[in-house]
């Protein structure tokens, strides 16, 4: 695993940007390579998202066979253990090391994963079609733009040969409506950022991949998406 080189400042986001910093780069990327707190987030999935997880899991499950599957943006490891018993040929992947440390830590990871690997997600660090699946959890509503997320699935595209299985807060839900709304009236960043589906749709097709399935953790109220994308045969 890579090591850390001194971190930089967190800087601070410009007040209308969240996750933004002055210098263009955004807010998360900082912060989660200095990240000292790893420990005390959430490494359990939560009852309200466990079904939607599954799913999501269920479809690694379908697409990977005995293949390989690359854990972008793991974190601490919350969803390890349930990509584990799809398939052992996991690589775990992130770009703060602290985090892959926690996940590395969980109970029988550092024996079964493949890997703990320290990476940016921006520009990954592996030959086309190196991995059958990417599974992607909890990253994309810390990212400010579109074309930083359309980057970042062309990458993922790019690494995976039969499919990219993603999660992201929607920004046609009850929930995303209301924080956006509160949020113009009051003046205050949101918390992260919500997705319009259609977004990740478009740039499936402009790489040659499309959506073939999805699901929401509750229809129209909840904000949580999964969408699995393969490529055009």
């Amino acid at each position: 695993m890579e090591q850390s080189e001194e971190s930089p400042p967190y800087g601070k986001p410009d007040g209308k940007q969240p996750f933004l910093t002055k210098d263009g780069v955004y807010l998360g990327k900082r912060r989660f390579q200095s990240e000292i707190a790893a420990t005390r987030r959430r490494s359990f999935l939560g009852r309200r998202g466990e079904r939607l997880t599954q799913w999501a899991f269920d479809q690694v499950k379908t697409l990977v066979g005995e293949g390989y599957v690359l854990d972008l943006a793991c974190g601490n490891g919350r969803h390890l253990p349930g990509l584990l018993a799809v398939t052992p040929r996991v690589l775990a992947a992130d770009i703060s090391l602290p985090m892959l440390l926690s996940a590395k830590s969980l109970p029988g990871a550092s024996s079964q994963a493949l890997g703990f690997f320290r990476l940016d997600a921006e520009k990954l660090p592996f030959r086309d079609n190196a991995f059958d699946v990417v599974f992607c959890a909890r990253f994309f509503h810390h990212l400010p733009s579109a074309p930083l997320r359309a980057a970042i699935l062309a990458e993922m595209f790019r690494v995976a040969s039969r499919g990219v299985v993603l999660t992201f807060k929607s920004k046609h839900s009850y929930e995303g409506m209301t924080k956006r709304l509160k949020s113009r009236l009051f003046g205050r960043p949101l918390a992260w950022y919500y997705i319009d589906s259609r977004e990740t749709a478009r740039t499936a097709l402009a790489h040659g991949w499309r959506v073939t399935r999805e699901m929401a953790s509750a229809p129209i109220v909840g904000s949580n998406r999964v969408v699995v994308m393969e490529p055009n045969r």
